[in-house]
Order: structure tokens, then sequence, then C-alpha cells
């Protein structure tokens, strides 16, 4: 897994995010408890979306709409495989603007 890369625009703020299981840290999503939320969600089979991608052109963006915590926004998830599916890029986690 790696976090968002130069050259691919990228809206990744984990930091920004509370994360209700964490009392230890802050209570906010570090890059680490982003992916781990992110493994669970889809080892549990939550929905993805997708997306085509601008840049770069022609690749897919895998989205994730996730409630993790009543009353508050949901959480919006992006992630771009690599070409070669050995590399998961990090491009959005932050709350939904619009649902």
């Amino acid at each position: 897994m790696s976090g968002p890369t130069q050259g691919r625009p990228a809206d990744w703020n984990p930091g920004d995010v509370r994360d209700p299981e964490d009392d230890i840290l802050g209570g906010y999503f570090t890059d680490d408890s982003a992916w781990n939320l992110i493994a669970t969600k889809l080892r549990e089979g939550h929905p993805l979306e997708t997306t085509d991608l601008r840049n770069p052109v022609g690749a897919t963006g895998y989205v994730l709409k996730v409630e993790i915590e009543r009353g508050s926004p949901r959480l919006y998830i992006k992630v771009e495989l690599s070409r070669n599916r050995r590399l998961i890029f990090g491009r959005s986690f932050h709350y939904t603007l619009y649902d």
C-alpha cells in the first residue's frame, strides 16, 4: 500500500477525520489506521463504486463511502491500483462534501 504519490492529485487527509475507535492517538485517523479501515471494509465486502480518473488517463478509481459515526458525514475514500496491481495509491480520505 502507498499513500498519495507525486503526479497524482489527491485529497488524502486522515488526520482531519475523527476515528471513533481511537481514544489513544487523539481520536483522529492516521495513515496506518486509514489503510486498516480500507482493508477491513474491503474484506467485509463494503460496496465499491468505480470512477474514471483523469490523471493518470485511463486509470480507474475505486470509491467507498463509509458511515463511521452516526450523525457525522460519511467518509469518502478513493484508491487507485497501479497498472501492475502491486500497489494501491490513496487518492482521497475525507468527509463527503456531497452525498
